[in-house]
């Protein structure tokens, strides 16, 4: 005889899907861009290992500002502060039917006057599979921040 709570547990396996709580192993890098007249690109050792994701951009000359592999928790957020007061906040939401990591990012610009709140100047979701992701357009007083996003 089947009880009413077996009957709950049988149909929440079935049916409602099995959350996986296993934290994704993400790896970031931020780099800044910048226009020096180069004739040749040139990469800092940190942004040579995301040069592929780089390189058709307008920039000649690439630093890198910060570079990391985070584990993020689904549903927790981490704050990475940047460079010339913006902050990235990234969130683990879950997996899509084929495997993709699904990555809330957003960035956060800070007021010049501490007064006021910081702004949400970016927002997305980005699906990593075993490409890099890139975000750009956050403009520095040397150039621009490029955001790169690997999943391991």
């Amino acid at each position: 005889m089947v009880t009413t709570t077996g009957l709950c547990v049988l149909f929440l396996l079935n049916f409602g899907g099995t959350a996986d709580h296993t934290p994704l192993s993400l790896q970031y890098w931020v780099v800044e861009g910048a226009v020096e007249g180069r004739e040749t690109p040139a990469f800092d050792a940190g942004a040579q290992a995301v040069r592929d994701a780089l390189e058709d951009l307008r920039f000649d000359t690439w630093h890198t500002v910060r570079r990391q592999t985070v584990r993020l928790a689904a549903g927790t957020d981490t704050r990475v502060p940047m460079k010339d007061r913006y902050t990235l906040i990234l969130r683990y939401v879950d997996r899509d039917d084929d495997n993709r990591a699904r990555v809330a990012v957003a960035v956060e610009l800070a007021p010049k006057d501490p007064e006021e709140k910081p702004q949400k100047i970016l927002q997305t979701t980005l699906l990593l599979s075993r490409e890099k992701a890139r975000i750009g357009g956050l403009r520095t007083q040397t150039g621009e921040l490029v955001l790169v996003f690997a999943a391991q």
